[in-house]
């Protein structure tokens, strides 16, 4: 049986089931077959009614038409009878199980698609998997920049009298496509990031007039500033968040600097608690 994928792009091609100098007999069948292969094609490519069968996260789709290889950009959407648990398969008229992806390349993890859920996919023959094109109910992606570091042991007498530390976190949480070094953030895409950071210090004597906490970046500073001449406690916690536009290879890294002292005396907290930590994602 002849489907859509044996139809030619130019008019003059398609003479099967239309040849020139037609018996009129055979003008309804032609017609007929012609409305069937463009039914089976639609219906499996942009409509998507079949319903998905099969179970554990292998779906299993009787497509409309007559598939009997994969080809590269093949369109066919579903009806997901059952929600996915973790990564999936898709086999279509048991030509073969294979991988259904998200962002092109990533396997599911889990509940990117519902039950009843309208599942649209597509073939690529470089991969050899079935890209998901709908939306996703839920969605992660590991390779989104994405970073959590802590401080895990105190650093001493960096600041007090003027001098500007740069905060220390030299222990990773978690550093989703690994652009987090060094006590620095560096962008690998121009993009607004969230950039969030609290320090937790200590050593402050009564000399103390004033603490400025900043978040540096390559395009400019975000400031958290505390004035309280000779008041200040002897313990203090600050936090601030920024949405930060950054430049492709911009950088980001945050400074705490202390004034009154006769000296460096001021702390910076450190431990497991992760009381002085810098985090930051890729928002858009």
């Amino acid at each position: 049986m002849a489907e859509i994928t044996d139809l030619e792009i130019v008019d003059a091609s398609n003479t099967a089931r239309m040849p020139e100098n037609q018996a009129p007999s055979s003008v309804n069948n032609g017609v007929r077959a012609l409305e069937g292969i463009l039914a089976r094609g639609f219906q499996d490519a942009l409509e998507g009614d079949k319903d998905s069968t099969g179970s554990a996260n292998a779906y299993v789709v009787a497509a409309n038409r007559t598939i009997s290889a994969y080809y590269d950009g093949m369109r066919q959407g579903f009806h997901a009878s059952f929600a996915n648990t973790s990564s999936a398969t898709l086999n279509i008229d048991s030509v073969g199980a294979k991988a259904l992806v998200k962002n092109h390349n990533l396997a599911l993890v889990g509940q990117e698609i519902e039950q009843h859920q309208y599942v649209d996919t597509v073939y690529s023959a470089s991969n050899d998997a079935f890209h998901i094109l709908s939306p996703l109910a839920i969605t992660t992606n590991s390779i989104q920049p994405a970073f959590l570091a802590y401080n895990s042991a105190d650093d001493v007498d960096v600041t007090g009298n003027g001098t500007t530390a740069t905060v220390d976190f030299d222990t990773e949480v978690y550093d989703q496509g690994g652009d987090f070094a060094a006590d620095t953030f560096t962008a690998p895409v121009t993009a607004r990031y969230l950039l969030t950071t609290n320090v937790l210090f200590f050593g402050l004597t009564a000399a103390a007039d004033s603490v400025v906490f900043r978040i540096i970046t390559s395009n400019r500073n975000y400031q958290l500033q505390t004035i309280n001449t000779n008041d200040l406690p002897s313990t203090m916690s600050l936090a601030l968040s920024i949405v930060a536009d950054m430049d492709a290879a911009d950088t980001a890294t945050v400074t705490l600097v202390v004034n009154g002292e006769a000296s460096d005396v001021v702390d910076i907290d450190g431990d497991a608690s992760a009381n002085t930590s810098f985090s930051g994602a890729l928002l858009t």
